[in-house]
């Protein structure tokens, strides 16, 4: 039995070097057999292979390994975050802020990035108030230091009508990046526009686009309601949401 134990981690170890060399099929074959030596019960290498699954593209495959981790090991925070940001990958929202709240429960309420990736969820499921409130948690628990929570809070409370609160996040994540952050440039104009504040507008805009060095159409076109006027009567909503890296965590559970 110790034998077979043994050979199962070393095909685990195995999959860890082919996974951080980049040679995926490698890796999903030793983390399966390292799966097999175990009768299954491996929680540890069905983690892994969730994390070699997604980056192989196999979404539904990754969820698969994820569930299988956490059913062989309920307290499992890692695997249920990560589960959380696969399912949001797939879009399935409701299920990926119960995964993200279980997340944050198995780490004591303390998991900044839970709360940020539990916030976009939110955001994306049109519960404005309880995004607001996520993300102020993860930037709370970085000590004010998270640009992307910054950003998107910016996102949410712009959509709660709140621009001057949304244009003040803006900002701190504007700072955070040494004002190098194309996206939030551009969120910040177009809620200038609204606030009528044309000139910082322009401002912003302009950096989005320079900052940006690729083709920018959304920002050009702000760029004209903000040089001549809002010509639409549509209001202007932000909707680019910062995400993190799709890639899952890396430590072994």
């Amino acid at each position: 039995m110790s034998a077979s134990l043994g050979t199962a981690q070393q095909y685990l170890d195995k999959g860890l070097v082919f996974y951080n060399k980049g040679w995926l099929d490698e890796a999903i074959n030793s983390y399966r057999m390292a799966i097999q030596m175990r009768e299954g019960n491996f929680p540890r290498a069905y983690y892994q292979l969730a994390r070699a699954l997604l980056d192989a593209g196999d979404v539904g495959g990754a969820i698969e390994a994820l569930r299988s981790s956490i059913e062989q090991q309920p307290e499992n925070p890692d695997a249920y975050y990560s589960l959380g940001l696969t399912l949001a990958r797939r879009g399935e929202y409701p299920e990926a802020i119960d995964a993200y709240r279980k997340a944050i429960e198995q780490r004591g309420g303390n998991h900044p990035w839970a709360y940020h990736n539990l916030g976009i969820a939110l955001l994306r499921r049109g519960d404005f108030n309880e995004a607001v409130d996520a993300f102020n948690r993860a930037i709370e628990q970085r000590n004010g230091e998270f640009p992307k929570a910054w950003h998107n809070l910016g996102i949410a409370l712009a959509r709660r009508g709140e621009l001057e609160q949304a244009a003040s996040a803006f900002r701190k994540a504007l700072d955070q990046r040494h004002g190098n952050y194309p996206d939030t440039q551009f969120e910040l104009g177009r809620v200038l526009v609204e606030k009528g504040d044309l000139t910082g507008a322009v401002e912003a805009i302009r950096a989005a686009t320079e900052q940006r060095r690729s083709p920018f159409p959304q920002a050009h076109f702000e760029l004209s309601r903000a040089l001549f006027g809002p010509f639409s009567s549509k209001r202007c909503i932000p909707k680019r949401i910062t995400h993190w890296a799709e890639r899952l965590p890396g430590g072994v559970i």
